[in-house]
């Protein structure tokens, strides 16, 4: 995973979309999540978690543990502000599989990634070189992309479109946002690979057996 990110092969996720095109989410200010407990039975997203663990090892050094699975819808007319340039902070080393369910271009919502980023040897030399640095980055949550394109212009930015099934993983310690969708609605599938077996928020478990082929320790957190 050159600069925290990896496009992945086109998946198969037909079966994925009718799931969720058929539940209700729930509505968080203006984005449409679907309950953990309906993400993790739906139908092929457990095997596709467990697909990329070996990616994910290569990338975290440890075993992994699958620690959230989510699935959103993203709509126009959505807060700009929840749309700007931010860092998340879900373990020391983590690691995010993202697969569209829906066809995604530039007036949809792509997912939009500054690779190289979450480099600490970059953030601390831009710490050392500007005075106003630090107290910027660690202190915005929600980055404006002007400041951004100032401090981070040298580093290249990827835009993530592409048909249903499109499928990348992304290291999101690094600037990243979802661009604000304006023809089109997005739904995102998105899997979180962490190397402490924990998560902010109770697991549900899933409603069947753990297959004997998947790696008990990396999905400790779902079984009964």
């Amino acid at each position: 995973l050159k600069d925290g990110f990896k496009l992945l092969p086109e998946q198969k996720v037909d079966k994925m979309h009718d799931y969720f095109w058929d539940r209700k989410p729930e509505i968080d200010k203006t984005t449409y999540f679907y309950p953990q407990k309906m993400v993790v039975n739906c139908p092929g997203v457990l095997e596709m978690a467990n697909k990329f663990l070996k990616d994910a090892q290569r990338y975290l050094g440890v075993t992994p543990i699958i620690a959230n699975y989510s699935a959103w819808w993203s709509h126009p007319g959505e807060s700009e502000h929840e749309r700007l340039w931010h860092t998340d902070l879900d373990d020391i080393r983590f690691l995010k599989l993202f697969v569209y369910l829906t066809d995604v271009n530039e007036a949809s919502g792509p997912h939009m990634s500054i690779p190289g980023s979450q480099d600490l040897n970059l953030l601390h030399g831009l710490s050392k070189a500007t005075a106003t640095f630090a107290p910027w980055y660690f202190s915005t949550l929600r980055k404006d992309d002007l400041v951004v394109s100032m401090f981070f212009h040298k580093l290249k930015r990827i835009l993530f479109t592409g048909e249903r099934g499109t499928a990348f993983l992304n290291d999101t310690r690094g600037l990243h946002r979802g661009v604000t969708p304006v023809a089109a609605s997005r739904l995102v599938l998105q899997v979180l690979y962490t190397v402490a077996p924990f998560y902010h928020e109770e697991p549900a478990k899933i409603t069947r057996r753990l297959p004997k082929k998947y790696d008990p320790y990396s999905n400790m957190l779902w079984m009964k």
